[in-house]
């Protein structure tokens, strides 16, 4: 799965636990905007909601500096998720 650098950015967000509004003042991109790219991205990721698409998209998302797999600072268990 391919995902745009501003996928890649607004996904990060969402993972930090921001909001539509927030993402779109973090952006400077109208909130409708921010609803479009996820509803984009919650197909690529074959999901239905924010909870599932942060499940999906935290164990695949590298740290582009090191390679290694980022560890989320707020240590979800994915397998508590239903997908």
């Amino acid at each position: 799965m391919e995902l745009t650098h501003r996928e890649r950015q607004i996904m990060e967000l969402l993972c930090d636990g921001k909001t539509h509004h927030q993402i779109a003042l973090d952006l400077k991109i109208s909130p409708k905007t921010v609803e479009s790219y996820l509803t984009r991205l919650y197909r690529k990721l074959g999901v239905h909601n924010r909870s599932s698409a942060v499940a999906v998209y935290a164990p695949l998302w590298t740290c582009s500096i090191c390679g290694n797999l980022y560890r989320w600072k707020y240590h979800y268990d994915f397998r508590d998720v239903i997908l």
